[in-house]
């Protein structure tokens, strides 16, 4: 020993990995073996369908790889396919397609309200609401809701003919509806005679 020399243990600094670096465009899937984000997410605004991407990334960061670690910090094993026992594998969706959701045919009373319901065996986000300018006319549609969630602005009912096929500019940016939450649709009859109302809720689901 010099003198004056002291021993001092060493104990490497670990730096976990950055959960963003493997995010990647539309289409990408790899990294670390997780489910990235896409460009959807820009361009249908599917964050709620692919955000569990990046908390999986955060979980998998706070886990230190094999080999040294900070001291005192606590050491996980994440159960391995094939090493131990069974395990879950996270199964990444690698498609995106639009789906369209119908509403009806129902006969609604004159000046009567029906709300009419749907739950999509997929997450779903809506785009457009289409209903048909023979059936429009004489309807006002009072809501849209995802789950609990109302997709106006205000309370205020609109009149149906604005969602015609023929309509232009009238796409909205809904909320994703997830795998056991309920889409509804509330609607009145303005006329003076019962009528027939039906529509159709457009979007895109990721599989």
């Amino acid at each position: 020993m010099y003198p004056g020399f002291q021993m001092q243990q060493y104990v490497p600094q670990y730096q976990a990995p950055n959960p963003y670096s493997h995010m990647v465009g539309y289409g990408g899937y790899g990294g670390y073996g997780y489910g990235q984000t896409t460009g959807l997410d820009q361009i249908v605004g599917l964050e709620q369908i692919v955000g569990q991407a990046v908390q999986d990334a955060l979980a998998r960061a706070s886990v230190a790889p094999r080999g040294w670690f900070p001291a005192g910090a606590p050491v996980q094993a994440p159960m391995q396919p094939g090493m131990g026992g069974p395990a879950l594998v996270r199964q990444v969706p690698t498609r995106a397609r639009e789906f369209v959701i119908g509403f009806g045919p129902l006969s609604v009373g004159a000046g009567a309200t029906a709300i009419f319901t749907s739950n999509p065996q997929l997450p779903f986000r809506p785009s457009r609401l289409g209903i048909p300018a023979a059936t429009a006319g004489g309807f006002s549609v009072n809501d849209v809701k995802v789950g609990k969630d109302s997709q106006f602005l205000s309370s205020g009912a609109v009149p149906a003919a604005l969602f015609s096929e023929g309509a232009v500019g009238v796409a909205m940016s809904m909320d994703t509806c997830d795998i056991g939450q309920q889409l509804s649709l509330s609607v009145t009859n303005n006329g003076g005679a019962a009528s027939t109302f039906a529509a159709g809720l457009f979007g895109t689901s990721v599989y």
